[in-house]
């Protein structure tokens, strides 16, 4: 038996319900909002992202400061290089020197400089070891590194904290006056004197981390604090 069914009638005042659909200019409106949203939420989000590599820099600072401190123990209280040697051939930096005290005693005789190291903890994460070529930072006895080291450069001119080459002494860490003040690695070139490789751009939004001379590291903006010339230093050494 068949069944025809009844056809269904609208009812009286109301008549079928058509498919919305977007017009183009209303989707070009919620695109356009939606790109004013992103440009708006983006700054903050690569702010946040460049705090937390700002906090991991700190981190890696406060590592090598940890590391020197054992340094200055087994080598009757000295600073170090930031680089010595016979030569260019074969200079040592004030990272090998340090690598020990950093877990990586394999990478502290490393000079060849075909064949590149780039430990970790001596990288800034806001600064990708591709960079250092476009920034025409050197490798120094085969290691690479983010950070520099406030040293006196070849003569007595000024007066930093590491020694250079055969030419100039380290301090001793008792030597300082005020060794919470004294910087000894921050972040740029792989060794900062007076004139050369000294405003390095900051990398943390306008601020850049300081490891100073009693371990502790901290972030500093504006000028970076140039080394001492011979007439300050009865300010910052004891004789």
């Amino acid at each position: 038996m068949c069944v025809t069914p009844f056809p269904v009638m609208p009812l009286a005042g109301f008549a079928p319900r058509k498919k919305r659909r977007f017009t183009l200019i209303e989707l070009l409106v919620v695109i356009a909002i939606i790109a004013i949203l992103a440009s708006m939420l983006l700054p903050a989000l690569n702010k946040a992202r460049e705090r937390g590599r700002s906090v991991q820099c700190l981190n890696h600072l406060r590592q090598i400061g940890t590391a020197h401190q054992g340094y200055f123990s087994d080598n009757a209280d000295y600073v170090g290089y930031a680089a010595q040697g016979p030569g260019w051939s074969d200079v040592r930096s004030w990272r090998h020197a340090l690598l020990p005290y950093l877990e990586k005693a394999s990478l502290a005789d490393h000079t060849d400089t075909a064949d590149v190291k780039y430990p970790r903890i001596l990288q800034c994460p806001s600064v990708p070891v591709e960079e250092f070529a476009r920034l025409d930072w050197p490798q120094v006895g085969g290691i690479q590194s983010a950070y520099g080291a406030n040293t006196s450069g070849y003569d007595e001119s000024n007066l930093g904290v590491f020694g250079f080459l055969n030419g100039k002494t380290p301090i001793k860490q008792q030597m300082a006056r005020e060794p919470s003040q004294l910087m000894t690695i921050t972040e740029g070139y792989w060794y900062l004197n007076y004139w050369e490789h000294y405003d390095d751009a900051p990398r943390h939004d306008g601020a850049r981390n300081l490891l100073y001379l009693d371990g502790h590291a901290g972030a500093l903006r504006g000028q970076l604090p140039r080394n001492l010339s011979s007439d300050d230093k009865k300010l910052w050494y004891h004789k």
